[in-house]
């Protein structure tokens, strides 16, 4: 029995071995079309926080027509709800030399907003949790394609070598909607995929092992792997 690895070696004078090289995979930095300024990409998902409508896009024709049937309806999901529009309860202001609005009830991001990027021309295809978070992540709402953490390591690369390039901090309180398909590498390799973190405990998920060793099995264990 022969590994792959050892098949392509001894096949075809060697080709195969090659062509693996030529295509395997790491996370060694990598120089973009132009020089990046960005040293890091941090992404916060607030999962169930307040609307954008509520907080950084304002929308005057809610104001205008508040408490009004929409006049082509809206899909219903719980017994409750009326089809009735409803504005932003906060008040929105103009700050810094852009004039960005921003509501009342972030006074302290309102101080930043020339450093900032507001992109309010983004749109959803689907009013579901999970169909709306595979969209943020990957721009489909359908699961499978490689989410954006994934195509910033695919790309660039980390000058890291000890630590994961894409990890993921989450809610220790529990898993958003859709879990950990939403750092899924899609149809990239795993080692792009992101790492979870854990806020408590060990940092890292499967890091150590359960059950606890005797120490020479742990020291043979650590110098199998450091080989």
């Amino acid at each position: 029995m022969i590994s792959r690895r050892q098949l392509l070696q001894s096949s075809g004078l060697g080709f195969g071995s090659v062509a693996l090289a030529q295509i395997a995979e790491n996370l060694k930095p990598r120089k973009g079309h132009i020089e990046p300024r960005a040293k890091a990409v941090i992404q916060l998902v607030h999962n169930g926080g307040p609307s954008q409508m509520d907080l950084f896009d304002p929308k005057p024709m809610l104001a205008k027509y508040a408490g009004k049937p929409h006049p082509d309806g809206v899909e219903i999901h719980q017994p409750n709800n009326s089809n009735t529009l409803l504005p932003s309860p906060f008040e929105f202001r103009k700050h810094g030399q852009c004039g960005m609005e921003i509501a009342d009830i972030m006074p302290k991001l309102a101080t930043v907003v020339d450093e900032l990027c507001m992109i309010r021309s983004m749109y959803t295809e689907h009013n579901n949790h999970p169909e709306g978070l595979n969209m943020l992540h990957t721009c489909r709402i359908f699961p499978g394609r490689p989410v954006l953490g994934s195509w910033v390591s695919y790309a660039l690369g980390t000058e890291n070598q000890n630590l994961p390039a894409y990890i993921v901090l989450r809610d220790p309180e529990g898993y958003p909607v859709s879990a950990s398909q939403l750092w899924s590498s899609g149809y990239l390799p795993a080692l792009y995929q992101g790492v979870e973190f854990s806020s408590t405990g060990a940092p890292v998920h499967n890091l150590n092992r359960t059950e606890p060793q005797p120490p020479e099995r742990s020291a043979r264990l650590w110098i199998s792997s450091a080989r």
